[in-house]
């Protein structure tokens, strides 16, 4: 039960956790799909990922370590959502935590992006021109600027998160929130403490 009318804004980033959460989980969950099938695949005398292992020093350890981060932040993005529209201080709390943590990552998987598994996968389209048409050149090209774009955008949605959940509006209806649930569970473990001495005296 909130004690105040919710702001607008931690509103929008209850709903937005939410919606982030699922699409993270379902993206990572595709892409874990995809990997284990490419890592387990020993038919093909040259497949993506052996190319990859060979081109990016860690690879396997570098792409385990985004899924996991991955999956952990839907839980997160989603757990936090439900807590901020339901006003709990924790779900504050761990947000900005979790915020600081998907600036780190994000930044990390633009730079590996760029840097390194964008350049890779071009370079095996190209060395493997007889078995990839030229748009799947184009598609490489897409997918690296639309990972590219996503980690932006997770970086700058991290951002607001980080400005709007300490506006002193949020810090007030948080607060108070945890004050109300404070005293409730009080009033709670005081009536359970009276009740044997209500029951001698009845």
């Amino acid at each position: 039960m909130l004690l105040r009318e919710r702001p607008t804004f931690v509103t929008f980033l209850g709903v937005t956790h939410i919606l982030i959460g699922c699409m993270l989980g379902i993206c990572h969950l595709c892409n874990g799909g995809i990997f284990l099938l490419g890592s387990a695949d020993a038919d093909q005398q040259v497949t993506i990922f052996d190319f990859m292992s060979r081109a990016i020093p860690g690879y396997v350890a570098i792409a385990t370590t985004f899924l996991l981060i991955g999956f952990f932040q839907a839980l997160i993005y989603f757990t936090t959502g439900l807590g901020l529209l339901q006003g709990h201080p924790w779900a504050r709390k761990i947000s900005i935590v979790n915020a600081y943590v998907a600036i780190l990552s994000s930044s990390s998987q633009f730079l590996y992006e760029v840097f390194f598994d964008g350049p890779a996968l071009k370079t095996f389209v190209a060395q493997n021109v007889l078995v990839f048409s030229n748009w799947m050149t184009n598609l490489v090209t897409i997918k690296s600027s639309i990972v590219g774009t996503v980690a932006l955008a997770f970086l700058g949605y991290s951002i607001l998160v980080l400005r709007w959940l300490k506006r002193p509006a949020a810090l007030e209806f948080f607060f108070d929130q945890g004050d109300v649930l404070r005293s409730a569970l009080h009033d709670i473990a005081s009536a359970d403490d009276d009740w044997p001495r209500r029951r001698r005296r009845s």
